[in-house]
């Protein structure tokens, strides 16, 4: 600073009556430097920590997925425990005295249902494969941090 001063001592010897040189910080509104200065270095530390900060997000990102499939094993359970359960409750007297026609016509909405379901799921593997596939690049990037 002792420097910049001396110099411009010699450039403008008309205005050399100044004893100093006073460095003011970046700022974009006057009187708020310091919080410039702040945001900057507050910058500056995350530069610093962006492999720590990415191996968080990806702890994150890991125990959100632990939680999905917790709760996907849980409701699959739950949904095909049920009809499971309520099989074994059937009553054979009344159910043999069902008609033909009834049961003939359950058994196609019962197809029918399965038919969906299995193209449903079908989708949901095709689509969680393809999601898997695009996630190789990505987390090979987070690989090499």
């Amino acid at each position: 600073m002792w420097t910049i001063a001396a110099r411009l001592r010699q450039s403008y010897p008309k205005q050399a009556d100044v004893d100093g040189v006073r460095v003011n910080p970046l700022s974009l509104v006057p009187g708020d430097g310091h919080r410039a200065v702040a945001a900057f270095m507050q910058l500056a530390r995350a530069a610093g920590r962006q492999r720590e900060i990415a191996l968080r997000i990806s702890l994150g990102a890991s125990r959100a997925l632990t939680f999905a499939l917790a709760v996907t094993l849980g409701t699959a359970l739950a949904v095909g425990a049920l009809p499971a359960l309520r099989g074994t409750k059937l009553d054979l007297v009344p159910a043999l005295k069902i008609g033909a026609g009834a049961t003939a016509q359950r058994h196609r909405l019962r197809r029918a249902l399965l038919v969906a379901q299995i193209a449903v799921s079908m989708l949901l593997v095709v689509t969680a494969w393809l999601f898997g596939r695009s996630l190789v690049p990505w987390c090979a990037g987070i690989s090499s941090l």
